[in-house]
């Protein structure tokens, strides 16, 4: 499971939770840009990569980018990096609405390879950016706080995503 995967000690400091993740997200990366690879195999791999960048952007949003953008020489960073995540977003929810899961078209692909190309630039820029701001903004008590923080959030998300899909029915119209 996913969120078993990601978790780490209690003493874990953000940036290194979010390192794990990007290491995780990186090697999808690969796969989704694979031209080698085949469709069910990028299929499953786009499935893991979107799990994980959901509940990695919201938890990252919530803790991290909710303290730096509160100071003054990480904002613009941290507002570009919100950016970024709002992109994927989009891309995210346009894939699902073309039912990734079942179907793989150069559409979907297209699009897969667009979001994986944002991430890596994204993974790229925050680690180089964002870290090192964090990094002399905030003591290594506070990066462990936020990295506490951090695990439970992106715990929560995944519990309600779980709950979401358990009742979520995409073939039946809802009528009130």
């Amino acid at each position: 499971m996913l969120t078993e995967e990601l978790m780490a000690k209690p003493s874990s400091d953000i940036l290194q939770l979010l390192r794990k993740h990007h290491q995780i997200l990186n090697n999808s990366i690969k796969t989704l840009q694979n031209k080698a690879a085949v469709a069910v195999e990028k299929q499953n791999q786009l499935a893991h990569f979107i799990q994980l960048l959901e509940g990695h952007s919201a938890a990252e949003e919530a803790t991290l980018y909710a303290v730096l953008k509160d100071i003054e020489e990480s904002q613009l960073q941290t507002f570009e990096g919100q950016e970024e995540h709002a992109v994927c977003k989009i891309l995210i929810d346009e894939l699902g609405d073309l039912n990734f899961k079942t179907n793989w078209t150069t559409e979907i692909e297209a699009k897969a390879i667009v979001l994986s190309e944002i991430v890596a630039h994204h993974i790229a820029e925050e680690e180089d950016k964002i870290f090192k701001q964090a990094e002399a903004l905030l003591t290594k008590e506070e990066l462990i706080i936020i990295g506490e923080e951090f695990q439970i959030q992106f715990q929560q998300h995944s519990n309600r995503k779980k709950l979401a899909s358990r009742f979520h029915q995409p073939h039946r119209d809802l009528q009130l």
